[in-house]
């Protein structure tokens, strides 16, 4: 199952380094860093041990990705970024079983945000809506 999402996600296989800046044909930025809150990494903090990214898909027809990483022994919730016409879905999450998710399962529909166990991560595929 790990393969096929792989496979499924040439972002995940980049050759260039990330720049925060739109590439190719995207609207989103190749990568957005956020904290628990959109948009607010918490870079200035060492304490930190909260961080989740959104990654735009390399090709046209490729969802982008939220991850999301909790290092905390604590359970967290993380605010969900909203792009217009697209929703997320759960594909996997090391705090459930099974940590893989069907990508066409509907109950892994997520939005707003999403509560994370301790020591854990979890990444969101985009779909249309």
């Amino acid at each position: 199952a790990m393969i096929a999402f792989r496979r499924r996600h040439p972002t995940l296989r980049r050759e260039r380094f990330l720049t925060g800046e739109p590439q190719g044909r995207q609207d989103l930025p190749d990568i957005q860093w956020h904290g628990t809150e959109l948009g607010a990494p918490p870079w200035g903090d060492p304490e930190a041990r909260r961080l989740a990214f959104t990654l735009a898909g390399t090709q046209p027809d490729e969802p982008p990705l939220h991850v999301l990483l909790n290092m905390d022994e604590q359970a967290t919730e993380f605010a969900l970024p909203e792009i217009p016409g697209l929703g997320w879905r759960l594909a996997l999450d090391t705090g459930r079983e099974p940590f893989v998710r069907d990508a066409e399962d509907p109950s892994g529909r997520v939005a707003g945000r999403y509560g994370l166990v301790g020591r854990s991560l979890a990444v969101l595929e985009g779909h249309r809506l």
